[in-house]
């Protein structure tokens, strides 16, 4: 009778009881996903808020960097206004820098940023000007990459080279490069270089001295023989002419009696 007993005992179900460390776990797995819930609710309602409110959207933008472009330029090609979305702006920054660089042909460089928790600035850098384009009375800056701007401006007061006869091309960017290679005692005696274009000579310029003179010269040589303008017009003794410095160097005084056709030549110095 024992025996049966205890094989009726063996046959029943045994039920595991749960360790206290197996219920504490997942009890701390239960917290955790209720925080992340938590978290991800509230965070949630946080962007919501953030959006909904003036934070997301740009209060102020500024320019700074600029010298002789216009900030109100920079502001307009820019198309960006108070109130625009912030994060739109700029994520879009590269195309709205591409822009304001394509519409100021004097700004070199535009790079988009943020100042402060809502407001932008616009940092640029700038061509600069190295020579004026003059036509019927009219004055044109002339930028250091050769570009020459449609914008006019007044006369310049300046010591930089006045141009006449040039076109944006080869020509132009010799003759701002040679200029740029001058002493600076000849800068300052050059009044006026006026493009020739000839059929002898494509590269001759006509160059007008502060002092009277006039000058002949080819754009290649231009800086090489220009600087050496104050010897030979110490060799000329004062007199008043032209310098014919495009294949020699040779003075036709203003009041030869052939001043038009051959002229009387004086060889200054050697080639």
């Amino acid at each position: 009778m024992k025996k049966s007993e205890e094989k009726l005992n063996n046959d029943e179900p045994q039920t595991s009881v749960e360790s206290p460390f197996i219920k504490q776990e997942k009890s701390k797995n239960i917290i955790l996903k209720w925080l992340l819930i938590v978290s991800v609710f509230f965070i949630s309602i946080l962007v919501s808020l953030y959006f909904l409110s003036s934070y997301s959207l740009i209060n102020g933008i500024a320019v700074e960097g600029t010298n002789e472009v216009y900030d109100q330029n920079v502001l307009e090609s820019s198309e960006v206004s108070p109130g625009d979305s912030l994060w739109r702006t700029y994520f879009n920054k590269r195309e709205i820098e591409n822009r304001i660089e394509e519409q100021n042909k004097q700004v070199s460089s535009a790079q988009l940023g943020f100042s402060g928790i809502n407001n932008f600035v616009v940092q640029i850098e700038e061509y600069e000007t190295v020579a004026y384009l003059t036509q019927d009375n009219q004055y044109k800056k002339i930028l250091e990459n050769g570009t020459i701007l449609e914008e006019v401006v007044p006369r310049p007061s300046t010591n930089q080279p006045i141009l006449s006869g040039f076109t944006e091309g080869t020509a132009l960017e010799l003759i701002l490069r040679e200029y740029s290679h001058l002493n600076e005692q000849v800068k300052l005696l050059i009044s006026e270089i006026e493009y020739q274009d000839n059929e002898r000579n494509s590269m001759l310029v006509h160059v007008y001295m502060n002092d009277g003179n006039e000058v002949l010269a080819s754009i290649p040589s231009f800086s090489e023989r220009m600087n050496y303008y104050p010897e030979m017009v110490r060799a000329v003794d004062g007199e008043k002419g032209l310098f014919d410095l495009e294949a020699g160097a040779y003075f036709i005084p203003y009041d030869s009696e052939e001043e038009s056709e051959e002229l009387e030549e004086s060889n200054i110095i050697d080639d």
